[in-house]
């Protein structure tokens, strides 16, 4: 249990930086897409894909909080 914690938290950490630094990157393509005519439709379909990518990895997290809640309730009784 003792090497659970830190392993448990490290693996997270790291899927936090994966989508941090990949948001950062999408973001300042972005950016720079929305100041190019023509292209700035191009980011705001880009923009709402990426969006859309982020509220999957949500519900996917929060989908999987719930359950592992559930089983160690249903553990208990």
């Amino acid at each position: 249990m003792g090497q659970l914690i830190p392993r448990t938290l490290q693996r997270e950490l790291v899927k936090l930086w994966y989508f941090v630094s990949r948001g950062m990157l999408v973001l300042i393509i972005l950016v720079v897409c929305f100041f190019i005519p023509g292209l700035n439709l191009v980011a705001a379909i880009i923009g709402a894909l990426w969006a859309a990518g982020a509220w999957r990895c949500n519900i996917q997290t929060t989908r999987q909080t719930t359950t592992n809640w559930r089983s160690a309730s249903c553990a208990a009784v």
